[in-house]
């Protein structure tokens, strides 16, 4: 029972009122994706859906807001890549915080893996990918932890315009968020979804992404980012 008060309370440390009336593994699951960087945050625009590898390390920093009646959430995200084949690794940390009265935010990190599973069409062209996605999320609310993990599979479209490449995208995918504290923890899963458009190479390397995510739950809000990173491609 305590575990439960601690799995409602990480639901209202990010102040999302009429989530309360679902069942608690439900609930766990939400508060836990939504207080890490596996939902906390929307996502971008990844190498590959370009047609591109990357080189070296990168960097990518990620806002997201979450707005609802009498207030609104914020997380911040910096993210740390690698190449490792087609795809690109990353370990991020950030935090999560909030406007309405009486909330507090928390820390969180997290690691990711990605990768094209196949591709179709030109890179200088119109170039289609499906990718796989697999994320591992903690947090540190007050008397407790979370950890969430999900597996999405992006599928974008990328338009060569100029310099620059368009890359409208949609990432469904589906999440595992286990809340612990008081000596026991809670698990629950949940579909989600993400999304968004992108341009890239709009400096060499450079791209922004204006997205959106989303866990699915009776009363869940959706959360709207926008993103920057910086990748040496080749």
């Amino acid at each position: 029972m305590r575990t439960a008060f601690l799995t409602l309370g990480i639901v209202a440390v990010v102040c999302v009122p009429g989530i309360h009336a679902q069942s608690i593994n439900d609930v766990a699951a939400y508060g836990a994706m939504i207080s890490t960087p596996v939902a906390a945050v929307s996502p971008i625009v990844l190498p590959y859906m370009t047609g591109s590898e990357q080189q070296g390390l990168g960097f990518a920093a990620r806002y997201g807001r979450m707005s609802f009646d009498g207030g609104s959430t914020y997380a911040l995200l910096g993210d740390f890549t690698g190449p490792v084949g087609k795809g690109t690794w990353g370990l991020d940390a950030g935090y999560v915080g909030a406007t309405c009265g009486g909330c507090v935010g928390n820390l969180m990190a997290g690691v990711h893996l990605e990768g094209p599973l196949a591709t179709a069409g030109s890179k200088a062209g119109t170039l289609f990918t499906l990718g796989m996605q697999g994320d591992v999320g903690f947090a540190k609310p007050s008397d407790g932890t979370a950890w969430a993990g999900a597996v999405n599979l992006p599928v974008a479209l990328s338009v060569t315009a100029g310099r620059v490449d368009i890359v409208p995208f949609i990432s469904p995918g589906f999440g595992l968020g286990i809340v612990s504290g008081f000596g026991s923890s809670e698990t629950g899963y949940r579909f989600e979804a993400g999304g968004g458009v992108g341009v890239a190479n709009v400096a060499p390397g450079l791209e922004l992404t204006a997205g959106a995510e989303k866990v699915f739950i009776k009363g869940g809000k959706t959360v709207f980012g926008l993103g920057v990173s910086w990748i040496r491609l080749r």
